[in-house]
């Protein structure tokens, strides 16, 4: 009789621990009134395969594309998956964090060779903007663009994107370390 009451206790508990974790979850859900509808990202590496990554809040996709025409060194493989909820989080957290300011002057200073990116923001309350970080943007540019970048690897399944956005990593590591030590020289 004890056996049958601890187990009985043991899966009650389990029950329970189990609704609580999907309470927890459909709470998360309701929380999360995303400040964007949409975000675009353009990578644009000097003298390398370009990037584009749109992230869909509403939809609850990542798109990666091709953001121009223009001849590639390698081919990128566009693809659309839905996101996690998690991710979309993430990103919103991120985007939340930049000031009005940031928003508006996006550019840490005079532009330096390397990394440009463009960006484009789809507002929940319709507004768009489109701002330009440039490839000498301030510090929270580089952390969205890097965030970005690690979500989209964690979706992609083509080894031709996964050359291209580490690329894109390498050369967001070291071209801007490079210039500014060349400045620092002069």
């Amino acid at each position: 009789m004890k056996l049958l009451v601890i187990v009985f206790l043991f899966i009650f508990s389990t029950g329970c621990k189990r609704e609580s974790l999907n309470t927890i979850e459909e709470k998360e859900v309701e929380i999360a009134k995303f400040i964007l509808n949409k975000l675009d990202l353009q990578y644009y590496p000097s003298f390398s395969d370009l990037l584009g990554v749109e992230i869909d809040f509403d939809q609850e996709k990542i798109k990666v594309y091709n953001p121009t025409d223009y001849y590639s060194y390698i081919e990128l493989e566009s693809f659309e998956v839905h996101i996690s909820l998690k991710d979309l989080i993430k990103i919103d957290s991120i985007v939340k964090t930049i000031s009005c300011n940031e928003l508006e002057n996006p550019q840490a200073g005079y532009a330096l060779d390397g990394m440009h990116l463009e960006t484009t923001f789809y507002f929940a309350d319709g507004s768009i903007l489109n701002n330009s970080p440039g490839n000498s943007s301030k510090k929270i540019y580089n952390v969205l663009k890097s965030e970005v970048l690690e979500i989209v690897m964690k979706y992609n399944k083509s080894s031709n994107n996964e050359i291209i956005i580490e690329k894109i990593r390498k050369y967001d590591e070291d071209v801007p370390k490079s210039v500014y030590e060349s400045i620092k020289k002069q």
